[in-house]
């Protein structure tokens, strides 16, 4: 059957993103004629906006995979995408193309995030309810206007392993039309207030900043409504995924 959310495995990998699980890349399975033939890849039938997501998916990191200090130094120039479901069921999901300047020498950053687009997922699951990797689907709702940016910092040493972390605010105005469960579609102002925290990871030679968003708020005024839509992302499984 196809469910209407893939919420079960953004939710399982947003932790493995950002370091809190591990598992190598996928898996082959032998077929009768004595040739290989891979096993479906989270991500194969997503739009191009989920391509960060995918990588993480399949090739998780872990604590092993902590970038050490000698990495943080210098500037590095990152880009990847900014997740972030719009309830805690993840139908839908608002993505975000996202780059960031790392300043290690001075330990402070610049980040921006725009090119919003919102899509409704889908994914296939199997008789126990589980989702079937390779299922799963994104359709393109909404494209939305604006950036949100910041300035924030890189902690040395803030880490629970000791490692170094960074902190990213956001703020900024989206503007758009969407559906919303009062009133249907209609056009919106959105005041964006976010914080977002995470850590360095290295696969091989390439550098990564993994995080999700630890509070703030999007807050919807909807036009032809007195009450705003008030989103607390600190409810929600979202994810900021760069590199280099």
């Amino acid at each position: 059957m196809k469910n209407s959310t893939i919420a079960l495995l953004f939710g399982a990998f947003s932790l493995a993103a950002c370091g809190g699980g591990g598992g190598g890349g996928s898996t082959s399975t032998g077929t009768g004629g004595g040739g290989v033939t891979p096993d479906p890849e989270f991500g194969d039938n997503l739009p191009a906006q989920f391509d960060s997501l995918s990588a993480s998916v399949n090739n998780p990191v872990d604590e092993t995979d902590l970038a050490e200090e000698t990495a943080l130094t210098g500037t590095a120039t990152m880009s990847g995408n900014l997740y972030v479901p719009t309830d805690a069921d993840a139908v839908n999901i608002i993505v975000g193309d996202m780059s960031g300047t790392f300043f290690f020498d001075s330990n402070t950053l610049t980040a921006s995030a725009t090119n919003f687009n919102e899509y409704e997922t889908a994914v296939d699951l199997d008789a126990d309810d589980n989702p079937i990797v390779g299922t799963e689907e994104a359709t393109l709702l909404y494209s939305f206007d604006g950036t949100v940016s910041g300035t924030g910092s890189v902690n040395r040493g803030a880490g629970s392993q000791g490692n170094t972390t960074f902190t990213i605010p956001l703020a900024g105005t989206l503007t758009g039309t969407r559906t919303f469960e009062t009133g249907g579609e209609a056009g919106f102002s959105a005041a964006v207030d976010v914080t977002g925290e995470g850590a360095f990871f290295q696969q091989g030679t390439v550098l990564l900043a993994n995080g999700v968003l630890t509070s703030g708020t999007i807050v919807f005024d909807v036009d032809g409504q007195a009450t705003d839509l008030i989103i607390d992302v600190a409810d929600l499984n979202t994810l900021i995924l760069m590199n280099e």
